[in-house]
């Protein structure tokens, strides 16, 4: 696992946190770093082929990856899914209509890797369908979350002002 990875994963565990105790930049800690391990798995699984990405992942990620169309295709599927979780724990406009679409690109990488692993048993396969796993893992389980901010009954009626005396 990477460095810059694991720096994402846990401020994205500590921004949970935050927003669960409804502390102040929870939202802002949880968009830098699902963005950022958005970003990281974009460019974690881009093709060897193009001149452009292959410096960039010289310069970030210093491993080489394989070439196939089920890593290109997660290299798509991955930060689809890590945004429409953003989308759905921020309450934001159109998050269910996009965390299900990720959920199906989540749903169609797995498939695919799943394949592809059977037939070459490969490592670096077996670590990407591990992080297609956990990453579907918490999808699955926020697909059960409501999609609209919760009313706060204690604010309206604080504010109510009576009219009739």
């Amino acid at each position: 696992m990477k460095k810059i990875e694991l720096i994402a994963i846990i401020a994205t565990i500590v921004a949970l946190l935050f927003k669960q105790f409804e502390l102040p930049y929870s939202g802002i800690i949880l968009t830098i770093s699902l963005n950022l391990l958005a970003v990281f798995y974009s460019l974690y699984y881009l093709s060897s082929n193009d001149p452009i990405a292959y410096r960039i992942r010289k310069v970030f990620i210093k491993e080489e990856v394989s070439n196939s169309i089920t890593v290109k295709i997660c290299g798509m599927g991955l930060p689809i899914i890590l945004i429409s979780i953003l989308f759905k724990l921020m309450f934001y406009p159109y998050a269910t209509t996009l965390f299900y679409i990720g959920l199906l690109a989540c749903f169609l990488c797995c498939l695919l890797s799943f394949i592809e692993y059977h037939k070459t048993k490969d490592l670096f396969l077996r670590q990407m369908m591990t992080r297609i796993l956990i990453i579907g893992g918490i999808g699955l389980f926020l697909f059960f979350i409501p999609t609209e901010r919760p009313n706060d009954q204690s604010d309206l009626k604080s504010n109510h002002v009576e009219i009739n005396k």
